[in-house]
């Protein structure tokens, strides 16, 4: 996990690495993350929509 700090004005983006797309989706499912995501959405604002990346290694 890492917090990702907008130079200037702006907002803060949560960067959460995953190994894989079924990681990512065994997490979305399990219910730590139902009891965790109510947990802290009132302290986040904006759109909480993921966006997914995959990784390019650059040689």
């Amino acid at each position: 996990r890492r917090l990702l700090k907008p130079q200037g004005e702006g907002n803060y983006t949560a960067l959460i690495e995953f190994e894989n797309l079924a990681d990512f989706k065994a997490v979305g499912d399990s219910p730590f993350h139902s009891v965790s995501a109510r947990r802290i959405l009132p302290l986040l604002d904006g759109n909480l929509a993921p966006r997914l990346y995959e990784e390019e290694v650059l040689a």
